[in-house]
Order: C-alpha cells, then structure tokens, then sequence
C-alpha cells in the first residue's frame, strides 16, 4: 500500500511540474510576441527600418504617456 501511495504522490508532483513549465513556457511565448510587436510598432512610427533614430526619445514618450494607463487597468 505504501508504494502505491508513494507512486501517487510522485505522479502528482510530475504533473504540478509539468504543468507549471508549460505554462512559464507559453507565458515567455506570449512576451516575446509582445515585445516583437512593440518594436515593429515603434520602428514603423518612425517611418520604417531605414529611418529608425534611437535618440528621438519616441519610447520615452510613449512611456509617459502610456504607464498611467498602463496602471489603472492592471
């Protein structure tokens, strides 16, 4: 009865364990999306790849305008 009961423990905490790296995985998935699409959003406001400036501070003020938004929602 022991080891039967010792399997089923160890069976659980694999599947606690698989589970919470599938979701860290498709968690890091959907950032990685995220922030892909943050940057083709931020190169495409400054007219495309050609004309790309880091020093026009476009983050910065998005960052300002956007983070109380932000805030609020979350």
């Amino acid at each position: 009865m022991n080891d039967e009961a010792l399997k089923k423990v160890e069976n659980i905490i694999i599947e606690i364990e698989s589970n919470s790296r599938v979701r860290r995985m498709v968690d890091n998935e959907e950032r990685l999306k995220g922030y892909y699409e943050i940057g083709r959003l931020l190169v495409e406001a400054q007219g495309g790849a050609s004309r790309v400036k880091y020093g026009d501070n476009l983050i910065k003020k998005w960052g300002r305008e956007i983070s109380p938004r932000i805030w609020e929602k979350l």
